[in-house]
């Protein structure tokens, strides 16, 4: 398995990082959790994501900064970038949009309906 590619989870906050990576290990995605920047480049340095999951909202984040460095940024080789934060943050959220994001969604939604939205933006799991 370890030819797959990873579901990158940029999350501060270790619950709610390792809630998500968990429920992508239970659906049959792989998944690398990050909670600090200063990781991310020996992070994509390692191997390119399937996709990106960044809380745009996360504690001494710029959001559509780093939306905009991910889009931008070769190593991911056109991985799709999905921004989530609380349903509240509707500017940041379309400001995350603006920067490049492929995707943007309300927190609670994209806990609820992980199983859809992974298929809606990179496919369904790899089979075992």
């Amino acid at each position: 398995m370890s030819d797959i590619a990873p579901v990158l989870v940029i999350v501060p906050d270790l619950m709610m990082r390792q809630k998500i990576v968990g429920q992508l290990t239970a659906l049959g995605y792989t998944a690398k959790g990050v909670a600090k920047l200063e990781r991310l480049d020996a992070v994509l340095d390692a191997a390119a994501p399937a996709a990106v999951l960044v809380e745009i909202d996360g504690l001494e984040l710029d959001g559509p900064g780093l939306t905009a460095r991910l889009h931008a940024d070769e190593r991911l080789k056109g991985a799709p970038v999905v921004g989530f934060a609380s349903h509240m943050r509707t500017e940041l959220m379309d400001a995350v949009r603006e920067a490049g994001a492929d995707r943007v969604i309300a927190r609670g939604e994209l806990v609820r309906r992980l199983d859809v939205v992974m298929g809606e933006v990179v496919g369904p799991p790899p089979a075992a």
